[in-house]
């Protein structure tokens, strides 16, 4: 129970960092999708986590508004600004 807890928090709070334009943005996709390295490409952004890209999850940029509507299409769960993200994990 207390895992399903944390769970559930660690999503509201993630979901709570939307993308802003230009910035970093962590592209979270579904287990049986092409994977977040491939959405990534296939929407015209440019990644950068290392290759080979992870299947679960990318670090990307794009260049102007970031394509939240096609990454979703192509089966993106969550879109989370990664300059957020890494300042609720303590980084600076």
């Amino acid at each position: 129970m207390l895992v399903l807890v944390t769970g559930a928090a660690l999503v509201v709070t993630v979901s709570a960092l939307p993308p802003r334009d230009g910035a970093p943005v962590v592209v979270i996709a579904a287990p049986w999708s092409t994977g977040a390295g491939g959405m990534v490409d296939a929407a015209g952004g440019r990644r950068l986590t290392p290759w080979p890209p992870h299947r679960l999850a990318a670090l990307a940029v794009f260049d102007g508004t970031v394509p939240a509507d096609s990454l979703r299409r192509k089966g993106a769960w969550a879109l989370v600004d990664g300059g957020q993200l890494a300042r609720f994990c303590g980084v600076s």
